[in-house]
């Protein structure tokens, strides 16, 4: 199942560095070094988006991150990130984050997604 040209084509938009392993149930794409809010106690982390198979028809949900993050101020968990789960051989922190899904949607409507959440801080 390889990544399709739009998504491709977005990530190269944005520079970014990015790993995609694949496996039975679909892809793994690893965005690496994301930038983050200063409202988070690291500056980046890696973001790992699984894509599942039959793919845009089946929707993305939710991303994950290494090394886990917090918020700054009170040294927590942001909501709804307390899931750990292994892909790709190693521990993630879930971020449950839905939208229902539309299969217009693709990798960039995701990742906008996980902009407004990590780079803009906005995970109340």
């Amino acid at each position: 199942m390889p990544m399709l040209k739009h998504d491709e084509e977005y990530l190269n938009s944005r520079d970014f560095i990015y790993t995609v392993t694949e496996d039975s149930s679909g892809l793994f794409l690893v965005l690496k070094d994301y930038k983050l809010s200063a409202e988070y106690d690291q500056q980046q982390t890696d973001v790992l988006i699984k894509i599942p198979v039959g793919y845009p028809m089946v929707g993305i949900d939710m991303f994950f991150v290494r090394p886990y993050i917090k918020v700054a101020a009170t040294n927590t968990n942001p909501p709804a990130t307390d899931g750990i789960v292994n892909f790709i051989g190693m521990d993630w922190q879930q971020f449950s984050r839905h939208y229902p899904w539309n299969p217009t949607y693709n990798v960039e409507t995701h990742i906008k997604m996980i902009d407004d959440v990590l780079a803009r801080g906005r995970w109340k």
